[in-house]
């Protein structure tokens, strides 16, 4: 960290922690005796470790005819002390490889030894001596060693690259109102500061806890997002060109909080992560990359246009271009990209957010759907591989080479995986029931598109067995009322069933699991959903007995009062009985649910 330098600077007077500052001024001053070391509130921070001054080194003085037998003479002392201190310095200097600094080591060692033995021969002949100028000097270099001083730091408030479009301080994002939440300003009620932080000098290499170097975009906006659809003067293209050349801390103008996969990031710390989640957040954009875990933050409202068919068949689509080569890492791929005029729409008819759209790199931001994709597309690559390795496909077959015996080779899932694990964890309200739909409503559709797949079609012309015909329906013959209900519907249709008897209202959310879930999904060799099953495990019970305020019972309790007919009231004996009359549901005095459901 030098002067000028951007960073984030902890603070209990920000409402997330941090603080955006600058480093005006960096010193190295003298460390302060422990008597005067300021430790209220208002003096400065320390940084590193805290220890006291170490006494000053002996002053050289000639031989003393009363010292005592055996005893060192202040002279030896000083040169001992100085060698010390040559030896510390040595190995404190992590620039030096490790032959280098054993060889530094080694002619200190020797050179001082010399400087002994001399000394210890002048004073058995009663001479006193000097030291050699060469020594003079270091020592007057090394008066404040690295241990006598610490690093000085002070900092201001600094806003650069927070500003909004219009230039106004304080007020990030100050333009995206138009797409996004509405922003009144992170800083606007921040007042500015000066303040002043100590950090060791030995441990000046090291992180410090209070102060994180900041990533700073292309430019002063950080708002500036060009999306899919937006003409950019760049020949008639339908995606605006990548922003010329690469800014040095890979941080990008063009995508809502600098990034779409944290990763990506140069200065990856807890402000940093914080900062781009906010930005994202405000922005609209719920979900964000790090590495292969996606995030996903709970927007607390409606979003149905983040959601839906139009959206799902374009992270289809990319996850089958991805398949077939289509899309490679990094590259401007705009193959996949809509034709001009033509945005996609949600399930209403309404277009699809631009920034839920392609990136100038061809790439669709991160979402629970390309979360989904991305296990499914795993899964089909290992059946294909292992298609192939126990000899189903091309030149593989019988006695069909050399190797062909070897490829037949049952594969285990450790060398070629096939079955894929999504887990969706998450405290109180973070959307993991919410989640779980989506990754089933998409592996739902994938199945249906792989159903309408040409040659699937042709198989179930020649009297090929469906997944429906297997699990759908009444066995291949409907029977009177029967409904042929597909394996896809099934699995969707006994979520409300599940949540009927594991879902209670809590204080922090009105549709909250009270038990854990573990969904297994089977699919065939073609990708077709073939079948499920949904394991249950640590239900709440004691839930049943007692509520606290402000939270329910589970849900079946006050759905069926509400819903039953007057012969089911009639045959359970509950007359005109309500939730308000039943221990089990009047615990808490807490009826309804704050969603409207």
């Amino acid at each position: 960290m030098e002067e000028g330098s951007h960073v984030w600077l902890r603070s209990p007077k920000s409402e997330w922690g941090w603080l955006p500052a600058k480093i005006v001024r960096k010193e190295t001053i003298p460390r302060p005796t422990r008597g005067g070391r300021q430790n209220n509130a208002g003096g400065p921070r320390y940084g590193g470790r805290a220890k006291a001054p170490p006494p000053k080194a002996p002053t050289r003085t000639s031989r003393s005819s009363s010292r005592a037998k055996g005893e060192k003479s202040a002279l030896i002392k000083s040169i001992e002390d100085a060698r010390r201190k040559e030896l510390q310095s040595i190995m404190r200097d992590r620039s030096l490889e490790k032959d280098e600094r054993k060889r530094r080591m080694d002619e200190a060692k020797e050179r001082y030894t010399k400087l002994v033995e001399e000394a210890q021969a002048n004073e058995a002949a009663g001479k006193s001596i000097d030291k050699p100028e060469e020594e003079k000097k270091k020592e007057e270099e090394q008066q404040l060693a690295p241990e006598d001083t610490i690093i000085q730091l002070t900092l201001v408030d600094d806003f650069t690259g927070l500003e909004g479009d219009t230039g106004s301080v304080k007020s990030t994002l100050a333009s995206t109102s138009g797409y996004g939440r509405g922003i009144s300003g992170f800083y606007a009620k921040m007042e500015s500061f000066k303040e002043i932080v100590h950090i060791d000098t030995l441990a000046a290499r090291e992180e410090h806890p209070d102060i994180k170097l900041r990533n700073m975009p292309t430019s002063c906006s950080a708002s500036s997002i060009q999306f899919y659809g937006e003409s950019k003067g760049d020949g008639g293209k339908h995606m605006p060109n990548p922003a010329a050349g690469q800014p040095p801390t890979k941080i990008q103008d063009t995508v809502a909080g600098g990034v779409d996969d944290l990763i990506g990031l140069t200065h990856l710390h807890e402000p940093a992560i914080l900062h781009a989640l906010r930005l994202r957040y405000d922005a609209d954009i719920i979900y964000t990359s790090t590495g292969p875990i996606l995030l996903a933050i709970n927007p607390f409202k409606s979003m149905g246009y983040v959601y839906g068919r139009g959206l799902m068949d374009l992270y289809r689509q990319q996850g089958e271009a991805k398949m077939s080569g289509g899309i490679q890492g990094g590259g401007d791929d705009t193959q996949l990209l809509a034709p001009k005029g033509k945005i996609p729409t949600t399930d209403d008819g309404k277009p699809i957010p631009k920034n839920y759209l392609y990136r100038p790199n061809g790439k669709l931001p991160p979402h629970v759907y390309q979360a989904a994709d991305d296990a499914y597309r795993a899964m089909m690559r290992g059946i294909e591989m292992k298609t192939l390795h126990r000899g189903g496909g091309r030149g593989l077959g019988k006695g069909h080479g050399r190797g062909a015996a070897a490829k037949k080779k049952e594969m285990d899932d450790s060398e070629m995986p096939t079955n894929q694990s999504i887990l969706v964890s998450g405290e109180s309200g973070a959307g993991k029931t919410v989640t779980t739909k989506i990754v089933l409503n998409y592996f739902a559709m994938l199945s249906q598109k792989t159903q309408e797949a040409p040659d699937v079609k042709e198989s179930k012309a020649k009297g090929a067995v469906s997944p429906r015909q297997i699990t759908g329906g009444a066995g291949g013959k409907k029977g009177k009322g029967a409904k042929d209900t597909s394996i896809e519907q099934q699995v969707l249709q006994s979520n409300p069933i599940l949540e009927a008897f594991g879902n209670a209202r809590t204080i922090r959310n009105d549709n909250s699991s009270r038990f854990g879930k573990y969904i297994n999904i089977a699919f065939t060799d073609r990708g077709q959903l073939l079948r499920a099953s949904i394991d249950t495990y640590l239900l709440e019970k004691v839930r049943l007995i007692h509520q606290t305020p402000g939270e329910r019972n589970f849900h079946v309790f006050y759905q069926f009062l509400e819903a039953a007919t007057d012969d089911e009231r009639m045959e359970l004996l509950l007359n005109d009985y309500t939730v308000e009359d039943f221990n089990l549901t009047n615990q808490s005095d807490t009826y309804d649910r704050r969603d409207n459901v």
